[in-house]
């Protein structure tokens, strides 16, 4: 609605698709502000398809895991790993430094580690 009417506006954008995604962003942003705070938004990631019986396991494992993670770093992994984006067009989407994507990036993924780690424990 918003490139409708305003159809000029994507024009001045340097990198479209950056801009598109980040216009979607926002405005998915918005939306989950209208709504209940606290939201459970858990099972909304893309599920891994995995032809192994234990793969909808590992699955749901790694989705709880990533749940737990603080908003800043499941959006850099979503990013990352759903949307299959580099980390430089992650900075130009989310409009943050490289290095701030890079540390998002990196502690997300040692969290998941020691979170699911920790779940293989008997």
């Amino acid at each position: 609605m918003r490139i409708a009417s305003d159809p000029a506006r994507p024009a001045t954008a340097t990198h479209l698709a950056a801009y598109l995604l980040r216009m979607a962003r926002n405005a998915a942003i918005d939306l989950m502000r209208r709504r209940r705070p606290h939201a459970d938004l858990t099972g909304q990631e893309p599920s891994a398809a995995d032809p192994d019986p234990a793969g909808g396991e590992r699955a749901a494992r790694v989705l709880a895991a990533v749940a737990c993670l603080p908003p800043e770093q499941r959006e850099v992994v979503h990013l990352r790993i759903w949307e299959g984006r580099r980390l430089e067009d992650i900075a130009v989407l989310l409009g943050i430094s490289a290095n701030t994507v890079s540390s998002r990036w990196r502690y997300a993924v040692e969290k998941l580690n020691r979170l699911l780690a920790a779940e293989a424990l008997p």
